[in-house]
């Protein structure tokens, strides 16, 4: 069923629990990684997500992200 009007908003959806922000603190300074997946659903969302590396060499999530438009850049900073 189509709607007959649609309002389009982008948005962001962050999930950052209080051990990822001190993980993020701690091992932050160096270096992050983010990667992101396109199009997880019919709405084209993408999936960010936020890594550090810790003092063992292995990634660690920091935050994850739903954004609402590939194209919303200023979202993505938002979520950075």
């Amino acid at each position: 069923m189509a709607l007959a009007h649609e309002v389009k908003q982008d948005f962001v959806f962050t999930i950052c629990t209080t051990w990822q922000q001190a993980v993020l603190r701690l091992y932050g300074t160096a270096f992050v990684m983010m990667d992101g997946t396109f199009k997880i659903n019919n709405l084209n969302y993408c999936l960010l997500g936020l890594a550090v590396v810790d003092h063992w060499g292995n990634g660690v999530p920091v935050a994850w992200g739903i954004i609402s438009s590939q194209e919303a850049g200023a979202e993505v900073r938002k979520f950075i």
